[in-house]
């Protein structure tokens, strides 16, 4: 099923249907190539907007001024006039050597920017739509952490709740080995105080670490990938998962870190990007070294849901690997296709004569696609003498975007300097499905599910979906598609007989051909009517009960095993939360009673 909003889409679906995927999109700036280009210039991140249009960020300079460097394309690859000064924003920052790193955006189109200050703290700016720079944000508009005494940033991620998730390494002083960090903020930059130790999860390891991705799943777990140290000959690729609070997920790999080496004939695997599929396993992007040429070849990786390398992905080993000629290559960035095929984004530099933007496309299985670009590779050259693609975005109409820049050292030409790169690429006619609303409520003792969509091609029905946590789906229902032409159209479905506790639903929508896709997973905690509910559990500082009657008084007490009172208050609302902190570790109960009843619910102190 395709959701096409306007007459515009159907004409791009028109066009994509007769265009080879992987060739250059001649509609986005004539030859599908957009540049800007400045004194210094060096673009390392990018950030799709819902309106289509592009932000770029990095380092530059404009009228003088050196700092965090963002500009914006609109969707047909023009400069938007409209952002910042003519397309484009710097902001000077107190600091000798900054750069952003990553950006990425909140659901209400603020921008967040990550990089660092000083060459060793992070630095976070926030941005309006607009490019001015948001004061609400910190201070004035920007948050800068230090951790230890070298913190280097190197990727960022916002969650569905506009939290912001930062990765990276840290060590004390030049002789300390490098472990990794994780920092959560609230949306509005303060640190958030129910994630790790205040904000910040230290995860120590006895090799040295290099940490460059991150990634979100869909039930609140957060992924970074590396390598154990990757100059090393004995490297290993690693993926950590945490749970939502920044414990290790100790269900994961070998107490919540998977690795895996780099094969026979390879050595320093690294994730210079990670990606979550449908079904929960993990793809990882990143460069291998091969020993006999001593030259570096693109790395993409499978991991089963727990951590396991999925054996069923490459050459029955989880790792493909990839070269584009006799010289160096490397993933960046990957992206999973609505159809479940990989697409890896880098680099391929030719010494002999230049550096270009490459891309290939691999089956759901590992193996290359041979109907995308030349047998499955695609080479591009932005026209300088160094060409390097950092990162990668899918359109909503399937077409594929690639950010990085271009850069002419001066001795060469001293007319030139660096410029941003933007290449947008035909692809399959694969649209994501486009709900303009999914959500999920509870009335009484059923939670019902609403949704929206725009004009519907091709749909049969909706499998509605229904997992306890958020990786094993059960079909609950089937609701038949009522397509009626351009009009939009809502679905609802109520689930009389929910889960306690959490439930995840998913649509899964099914093409008349037979094909299928996932919308975004929507979440809900159920309180049984007469029942209370305890969260976190297992809790560390702080516990919160809900499904109190919120028109009397209710006595809250704390007691051990044995049933002897540890704590005890009085609430009138529906929810109260109250520290632990002062307990020992351990299981205890939580009893409540009010004018009509007492309930009786247990949970574990960590």
């Amino acid at each position: 099923m395709k959701y096409l909003f306007t007459a515009f889409f159907c004409t791009a679906f028109n066009l994509i249907l007769s265009a080879q995927s992987g060739t250059l999109d001649n509609n986005f700036d004539e030859d599908g190539k957009a540049y800007l280009h400045g004194e210094y210039l060096l673009c390392d991140a990018m950030a799709l907007q819902k309106d289509g249009k592009l932000i770029q960020a990095g380092i530059g300079t404009l009228d003088g001024v050196n700092g965090f460097y963002l500009t914006r394309f609109t969707d047909d690859g023009s400069l938007d006039k409209t952002f910042g000064n003519g397309g484009r924003v710097v902001t000077d920052l107190p600091s000798m050597q900054e750069e952003i790193l990553s950006v990425a955006l909140q659901s209400d189109g603020k921008i967040v920017a990550a990089g660092y200050v000083d060459g060793v703290d992070i630095a976070l700016v926030r941005y309006l739509p607009g490019g001015g720079v948001d004061s609400s944000f910190g201070a004035n508009g920007v948050v800068i952490t230090n951790i230890r005494r070298y913190d280097y940033l190197k990727a960022m991620a916002i969650q569905p709740d506009d939290k912001i998730v930062v990765t990276g390494t840290t060590k004390a002083d030049e002789n300390d080995t490098e472990t990794s960090f994780t920092i959560r903020y609230n949306s509005d930059g303060s640190f958030d105080e129910s994630f790790g130790d205040h904000g910040t999860v230290l995860t120590i390891h006895t090799t040295p670490v290099d940490i460059f991705s991150i990634a979100l799943q869909p039930d609140g777990k957060i992924l970074i990938g590396g390598a154990y140290y990757y100059t090393s000959p004995a490297a290993k690729l690693l993926v950590t998962r945490y749970m939502p609070d920044g414990r290790l997920d100790i269900e994961f790999g070998s107490n919540g870190i998977a690795t895996t080496t780099a094969g026979a004939g390879y050595t320093s695997p690294a994730a210079f990007s990670l990606a979550v599929q449908a079904d929960y396993k993990i793809v990882g992007g990143g460069e291998v070294l091969s020993l006999s040429t001593g030259r570096t070849q693109m790395l993409v990786v499978r991991f089963e849901k727990d951590g396991k390398i999925d054996q069923s992905f490459g050459e029955g080993n989880g790792i493909v690997i990839q070269s584009f000629g006799t010289e160096l290559s490397e993933t960046k960035k990957v992206l999973i296709q609505q159809d479940n095929k990989i697409l890896a984004v880098g680099s391929y530099y030719d010494y002999a004569v230049t550096s270009f933007f490459a891309l290939a496309r691999f089956q759901p299985d590992g193996i290359l696609d041979n109907t995308f670009g030349e047998n499955g590779l695609v080479l591009t050259d932005v026209g300088e003498v160094d060409n390097f693609a950092n990162s990668a975005a899918l359109q909503t109409d399937g077409k594929i975007v690639v950010s990085g820049n271009g850069y002419t050292d001066k001795l060469i030409n001293p007319e030139l300097g660096g410029k941003f790169a933007l290449v947008r690429y035909n692809n399959d006619a694969i649209l994501p499905i486009i709900y303009s609303k999914f959500t999920a409520t509870q009335t009484e003792a059923t939670i019902t599910l609403n949704w929206q969509t725009t004009t519907e091609l091709n749909n049969s029905y909706f499998a509605v979906e229904r997992s306890g946590n958020a990786v094993n789906y059960t079909t609950v229902a089937r609701v038949n598609s009522a397509a009626t032409g351009a009009a939009v159209q809502d679905y609802s479905y109520t689930d009389k007989l929910p889960l306690a506790g959490t439930n995840y639903y998913r649509l899964k929508q099914v093409d008349k051909d037979g094909k299928f896709s996932y919308s975004k997973t929507v979440s809900i905690g159920y309180i049984k009517p007469g029942s209370i509910q305890l969260f976190p559990n297992p809790a560390k500082d702080r516990l919160t009960v809900k499904g109190l009657n919120a028109a009397v008084a209710s006595t809250i007490a704390v007691l051990d095993i044995q049933g002897k009172q540890m704590l005890q208050f009085t609430a009138k609302a529906a929810a109260y939360s109250f520290s632990i902190a002062s307990l020992a570790p351990g299981t205890y109960m939580v009893r409540v009673k009010d004018d009509n009843d007492t309930k009786v619910e247990k949970f574990v102190k960590q």
